[in-house]
């Protein structure tokens, strides 16, 4: 198996949490990729899914830019918290829930407008 640099200096300078969406996104990616070539159209379908797994890239680093500013600019290390640190459990699953949602409707939407360009 052939590994890029790129990728492997990717996944050991940056944290997990820094990666997942480029993982999310690259996943989704292959998913658009690998249904693109069963449709009519298979280049409109692919763009899509480039949009896709690239906006879900783009969109977790401006996110993350405007926690980190915020961060700073606040002085304190939780500032959008709501609740206390009891509710931390129960937030991370709460939180992994609504992204799993977020993105699968995000693919489902793609998927219609392609299937919609396709015919």
């Amino acid at each position: 198996m052939r590994v890029p640099p790129l990728a492997v200096g990717l996944g050991i300078y940056l944290p997990t949490q820094s990666t997942l969406m480029i993982v999310v996104g690259a996943v989704a990616g292959w998913l658009f990729d690998r249904r693109a070539d069963r449709t009519a159209r298979p280049e409109a379908t692919k763009q899509l899914g480039v949009l896709l797994a690239s906006g879900m890239i783009v969109g977790e680093g401006i996110l993350g830019v405007v926690i980190s500013a915020i961060i700073v600019f606040s002085g304190k290390d939780a500032p959008l918290a709501l609740v206390g640190p009891g509710f931390e459990t129960a937030g991370k699953i709460l939180g992994g829930l609504a992204f799993a949602a977020i993105a699968i409707g995000l693919y489902r939407w793609i998927l219609g407008l392609a299937s919609a360009r396709a015919q």
